[in-house]
């Protein structure tokens, strides 16, 4: 399994517990050469904080691009901090306890290939349980628009906030294959974005990574 980690923050203990090895490390914040010892990794790129954490995704999908890999799953994390949360480490303690929950995750994507991805069931947003409104904030509008333009228009339109979660990896690449990950991110605002006064493209692709492998019929399910 191949692990896809963004952080802008210092790094952290916690950290140590991921297979670096196999990780596809992005950080766009300070970078420290004393920690390059101290959390090695074969595949760690210090990038522009463009996205913030979606852009470091996308810009991880490239370098995958550029390696022959043949790992079945994706984990994606991130260190999940805004300057305007005072304190968000329950909130980052919910969405990395499905690093605690690979074994059983995978069980259910070898067992169900009706599946793509997996997540914390708090995680899972259904705009239809929860309004529109609350799913897509002020994102609608431009949400639609890009996935009216990439063809990944879906029937049922949940989605993993906080894009934390375990997934087939295939299919992204091979959609990534034909949409460049970086013109994608080249469209993404630079520095820390909101979406409380109007939409942006990358709370927009925060959904879209999502719908990404359910617009191929795959479905999402809770672990």
């Amino acid at each position: 399994m191949i692990t896809i980690l963004h952080t802008y923050y210092p790094p952290e203990e916690s950290l140590k517990s991921l297979n670096l090895k196999n990780t596809y490390w992005t950080h766009s914040g300070y970078w420290d050469p004393k920690w390059e010892k101290e959390f090695e990794c074969d595949h760690r790129y210090i990038i522009s904080n463009r996205g913030k954490d979606i852009g470091g995704k996308l810009f991880a999908f490239q370098a995958l691009l550029e390696k022959s890999v043949h790992e079945k799953y994706v984990l994606f994390l991130h260190d999940k901090k805004s300057p305007q949360v005072i304190d968000g480490t329950q909130w980052k303690n919910n969405l990395w306890s499905i690093n605690n929950k690979i074994d059983k995750a995978i069980e259910i994507l070898e067992q169900d290939a009706t599946i793509g991805i997996i997540a914390n069931k708090s995680s899972i947003i259904d705009p239809k349980k929860s309004g529109e409104n609350y799913a897509y904030a002020k994102n609608r509008e431009l949400l639609f628009s890009e996935a009216t333009q990439y063809e990944i228009m879906v029937k049922n339109k949940s989605f993993v906030a906080g894009v934390t979660f375990i997934a087939r990896l295939q299919p992204y690449l091979e959609f990534f294959k034909a949409h460049s990950p970086l013109l994608i991110r080249a469209k993404l605002e630079e520095g820390n974005v909101l979406d409380i006064e109007k939409g942006t493209y990358t709370h927009s692709w925060e959904r879209l990574l999502s719908w990404i492998l359910t617009s191929k019929g795959y479905g999402i399910a809770s672990v």
